[in-house]
């Protein structure tokens, strides 16, 4: 049997070198203005930018705080929709009701409202900047003249347009029922010119992303495709039908090694890591939200996670997993703060309350996050439990526990399933902590009369205690 002791909430810590991770999160209490994060972006500094609903705030790795323009306050608006930094200092702001350029080093903030309502933006490595607008064009903007042209991709439906790559050679735009390509190349005047449609793949696509110099792509039978653009063979990687079927409307990808974390827009965040002969491992990281956008940290090994009314996520890998469960995670309304915990070899996970009894939740699993179990609230003389301040567990070596409460001793019975109080020839109060020597001695500490050996008796496989010392 394993013993873990807890207070008010219990965290969960997991040793597991393949899958151990913690999540941490950037809330409202940590000067968050808006718990909907539409947007990530880390800047060349390493601070990150959240394009909120509630405008931009800015996270040092300690608190958040509204970013105001430094007192400009002239944003084209304050739903951010998209944030990129395209060379060292300048940000572009993508809003709901157009776009503005940000120079810190200036201290400047330029609107550009006649791009309300720009539909998508992205760059390349080389910081170049695209978007496609609300009227079905597509743009570019000329770092040497400082100002926007337009690339000719011929008729497009922005409704049609999955996601958009841009590379330094190639951009990349995935349709719902096509993937082209063009090649791309940079005049010395600063501006892109697109060769002749290179090439195109006629499928289904779920969504579809570029990461350095691969493509990858889902299409509707959730077949994930590799096309590597420096060797244009299409390679089957996997299919995670399994995974993905009835998850709901996928709205970003990030692969991080031979694994990718997958984000939806209404059901929360799957983390999918490949394994030999076309297998792969599922995580669900147990964000009960919709995923706005995912952003890998430039400095560290860890991932940013947008959210939709639950602010920012920060995942991180480890050794140690460390997690919370909630009382409202088990759909349960207890006020009291749990004041011991057991869990058994047969995975029933057991709490003690400072006065609300023993919560006992079935067919626990650190690995679990989802939180669909089957709990039992016991709290009344008819469960056997005569007190409901339960500050202590213990294995022993009968198939049985000990349970300590302010009322005395009770034990756990695996033969019957029934808690029964211990009889004393003495009575015994506060327990708060018990530890089983072996069959015949038991040591009880207490608040009042300090630590009490007991010898322990059997009579017809019911355990009492015949004196106390």
């Amino acid at each position: 049997m394993k013993f873990i002791g807890g207070l008010f909430f219990f965290l969960v810590c997991v040793i597991n070198s393949l899958s151990a991770y913690n999540l941490r999160q950037v809330t409202n209490s940590d000067g968050l203005t808006s718990s909907a994060v539409l947007s990530l972006l880390q800047d060349s500094n390493g601070f990150l930018w959240m394009g909120t609903c509630d405008g931009v705030n800015i996270y040092d790795g300690t608190k958040a705080y509204s970013w105001n323009g430094w007192g400009q306050l002239n944003l084209s608006g304050y739903i951010i929709e998209e944030i990129l930094e395209t060379h060292d200092g300048v940000i572009w702001v993508q809003t709901n009701y157009g776009l503005s350029k940000v120079d810190k080093e200036k201290r400047l903030v330029v609107d550009y409202p006649q791009f309300k309502g720009s539909y998508m933006m992205v760059k390349n490595e080389l910081g170049n900047l695209f978007f496609f607008s609300s009227s079905n064009l597509l743009y570019a903007f000329n770092e040497k003249k400082q100002e926007f042209y337009r690339l000719p991709i011929g008729t497009l439906d922005r409704e049609d347009i999955v996601n958009l790559y841009v590379n330094e050679h190639y951009l990349i735009i995935f349709l719902k029922n096509e993937i082209i390509y063009y090649q791309m190349k940079h005049s010395p005047e600063g501006e892109y010119t697109l060769s002749t449609l290179n090439t195109s793949e006629k499928t289904e696509v779920r969504y579809g992303f570029g990461d350095k110099n691969q493509v990858y792509w889902l299409d509707k039978d959730y077949n994930l495709f590799g096309y590597s653009l420096d060797k244009p063979v299409k390679k089957l990687i996997c299919n995670w039908k399994e995974a993905l079927d009835g998850r709901g409307t996928i709205v970003d990808i990030l692969r991080d090694g031979t694994s990718f974390f997958v984000a939806f827009q209404t059901n929360g965040l799957l983390k999918i890591s490949l394994q030999a002969n076309d297998k792969y491992t599922v995580d669900d990281l147990g964000i009960k939200s919709g995923v706005f956008r995912i952003l890998k940290d430039r400095f560290q090994d860890i991932v940013w996670i947008a959210t939709d009314g639950q602010g920012v996520y920060i995942y991180s890998e480890g050794k140690y997993s460390i997690s919370s469960v909630t009382y409202q995670d088990l759909n349960q309304s207890i006020g009291k703060p749990v004041r011991s915990i057991f869990w058994d070899n047969e995975g029933t996970l057991w709490l003690g309350t400072k006065g609300e009894g023993i919560l006992k939740i079935y067919d626990f699993s650190p690995l679990k996050h989802n939180m669909n179990y089957r709990t039992e609230l016991i709290n009344s003389q008819e469960g056997g439990l005569i007190n409901n301040s339960v500050y202590a567990f213990a294995k022993s070596c009968r198939p049985m526990f000990w349970i300590g409460h302010d009322a005395g001793l009770s034990y756990y019975s695996y033969r019957d399933r029934k808690i029964r109080s211990v009889y004393s020839p003495e009575k015994i109060n506060y327990v708060h902590a018990i530890y089983e020597e072996n069959d015949s001695i038991l040591w009880i500490a207490t608040v009042g009369t300090g630590v009490i050996r007991a010898r322990i008796e059997d009579r017809s496989g019911v355990p009492y205690i015949h004196s106390l010392t």
